[in-house]
């Protein structure tokens, strides 16, 4: 079972950085930090889940008496709260240009979309960290908390579906629902 696990969680550490790299691609393109932000959170991740997989745990399920799980954790969450802030950046000037008439409302809405993504899996990982270290504290999961977790990233994968691939009917009631100034109309 352990390299099944591990295999697991190195699909989920590639997916992290990717998410990165796609902030990074998205937001900050020309800005060498932004690079370097994502080789860190590469190396969060691989250092974090190697230590972890070094002390025995092999699954990550062990926060407690597992201080590597804590780097692996903390490159996971910086990716999601770096999207957050740089949607919620990019959505205020977005914003501003919409009320202009200059930017689309999809356009608009796309980016505030991103923001609720990041706020949705930021919570994700804090959730998950506490339901870890319950488990390690009485040896079992709690429903209420995986309930929890189960809605938070559903409705993530939710708004990227929009983000990405919205129907008719949202890009209907989008552009009715946000009209620009009147004066730039």
């Amino acid at each position: 079972m352990a390299p099944f696990a591990h295999a697991s969680r190195s699909s989920w550490q590639t997916g992290t950085a990717v998410l990165a790299l796609f902030v990074k691609k998205t937001f900050r393109d020309s800005d060498p930090r932004a690079g370097w932000l994502v080789v860190g959170v590469a190396a969060l991740l691989v250092c974090g889940g190697m230590g972890s997989v070094w002390v025995g745990d092999y699954a990550g399920d062990y926060p407690l008496s597992n201080p590597w799980w804590w780097l692996e954790w903390v490159g996971s969450v910086i990716p999601m709260i770096w999207i957050s802030i740089e949607a919620s950046v990019h959505y205020a000037r977005v914003r501003q240009r919409r009320w202009l008439g200059e930017v689309d409302a999809l356009l608009c809405n796309r980016i505030g979309l991103w923001c609720f993504v990041g706020l949705c899996w930021t919570v994700v990982e804090f959730v998950a960290a506490a339901q870890y270290v319950i488990f390690e504290i009485s040896g079992r999961w709690l429903a209420s908390l995986s309930f929890a977790l189960a809605v938070l990233e559903l409705s993530g994968v939710a708004m990227v579906w929009l983000v990405f691939y919205p129907p008719v009917g949202y890009r209907r009631w989008v552009n009715r629902a946000t009209p620009p100034h009147p004066r730039a109309a």
